[in-house]
């Protein structure tokens, strides 16, 4: 006869048997869940990289200011975001199952290397270059046809054994078209001509904290100007424009990332080093051991018929494309854009106004004529101890959508 505890037993141990094997089937379902969430969210990640993929290999595929929807295999999707941040573009890419999402924001450019690799390119209105000193020029050059030629000037003749070390073609009396729309919306947000969804501070407002960030994922940030003289004393970084009608003077202290600047006038103090952007109307001075690093881009556009002056001081470096454009008449004369001794660009130059070059250009320029001064006299179309080398630039270079002739992208760094 079975004892009354022995039933007790059974049923307790029946119960634990059910609860053991409860929590197992728990057990397993949740693991099941969690590897699923991760097999979807390493889905995601992919899905992000093929966009980026897609994008880097067909930069037209989404046109500016807009965002598209893009089936990729199957049913997985990705939307892709592109829009302007000065003359670079910024990418975001966002990918989405059901409750999860995977986001991604970067900084892009154009690649440099898959289109003509231009040396020199100078208009041709029907007189030569000439080069004396110490010269160099590398890559593929366009020039007038009247072509190039030795010149003794300052007690120096040519040093070099090749007057140009690459390819020759004939230049236009035009310059290759730039990319108008990327400097037309520029020229909107240089006019103060902002979008209503970006939250506006004025500069003397702004909370005495010495730093200010702003994630690419918020609205952009205009930090707002009135004085006719404003010091940028302070360290910005992330999704901020600076602005203002007037005069910027950059504090040499400043620690700027990533920001945009806009404003008449700008002047960068002796040995400020940071990543910025610059656009203004008529004057930017980069003045001596100045930094800018890459990222970075300058920009003087000036349509109001009025003479612009742009100087890299001695001992600068600039890493990024460089723009100047004037709507000055009378051949442009009183224009002038001047690289002096021992400053380096690394980039792409594109100046319809008369440059002074005296220093190191990495990369490509893009010149209607030179002009060279000395003590007793003034050359013009001669280069003397100047070098301009394609050869030089640093093959992980990528340029702004300056020049729009590739739809090749790079992406130069990630932001969040």
């Amino acid at each position: 006869m079975v004892k009354a505890g022995a039933l007790y037993y059974a049923v307790f141990v029946a119960f634990v048997i059910i609860l053991i094997s409860g929590f197992l089937f728990l057990s397993s379902y949740l693991t099941r869940q969690n590897i699923n969430y991760y097999i979807e969210k390493d889905q995601l990640r992919a899905n992000i990289n093929s966009g980026y993929i897609l994008i880097k290999n067909n930069f037209n595929l989404v046109s500016s200011g807009n965002f598209r929807n893009i089936t990729l295999f199957g049913n997985e999707k990705v939307n892709i975001q592109k829009r302007y941040w000065g003359l670079y573009y910024i990418l975001e890419i966002e990918s989405k199952w059901k409750n999860l999402e995977e986001k991604s924001i970067s900084l892009a450019g154009l690649n440099v290397f898959k289109t003509e690799k231009i040396a020199l390119y100078l208009a041709d209105f029907n007189n030569s270059l000439s080069l004396c000193g110490n010269t160099f020029i590398r890559g593929l050059c366009y020039l007038p046809k009247q072509q190039v030629k030795r010149a003794y000037i300052e007690g120096k003749s040519f040093m070099g054994s090749n007057l140009i070390n690459g390819k020759q073609k004939i230049s236009k009396p035009t310059l290759p078209a730039y990319n108008s729309i990327l400097i037309n919306e520029n020229q909107s947000l240089l006019n103060g001509k902002f979008n209503t969804n970006d939250s506006i501070v004025l500069y003397d407002k702004l909370p005495v904290a010495k730093k200010y960030e702003n994630s690419f994922y918020n609205k952009t940030a205009i930090i707002y100007a009135t004085a006719k003289k404003q010091s940028i004393d302070k360290n910005f970084s992330g999704n901020i424009i600076l602005f203002s009608n007037n005069e910027f003077i950059i504090d040499s202290d400043a620690k700027l990332n990533d920001v945009i600047i806009y404003a008449r006038k700008v002047i960068v103090e002796n040995g400020f080093a940071g990543r910025i952007q610059i656009f203004a109307k008529d004057t930017i001075i980069t003045e001596n051991n100045c930094n800018l690093l890459f990222p970075s881009a300058i920009a003087l556009y000036n349509t109001n018929n009025k003479p612009v002056y742009f100087l890299i001081g001695n001992n600068s470096e600039l890493f990024g494309d460089l723009f100047v454009y004037s709507n000055e008449t009378a051949d442009r004369k009183l224009s002038t854009l001047e690289i002096n001794k021992e400053s380096k660009i690394m980039g792409q130059v594109y100046s319809n106004v008369t440059v002074i070059h005296k220093g190191k250009i990495y990369g490509s320029l893009y010149a209607n004529k030179f002009l060279l001064k000395t003590l007793s006299s003034v050359y013009e179309n001669h280069l003397l101890d100047a070098t301009i080398d394609f050869q030089r630039l640093d093959k992980h270079f990528v340029c702004t959508g300056l020049m729009d002739n590739t739809n090749k992208a790079k992406i130069i760094k990630y932001l969040e």
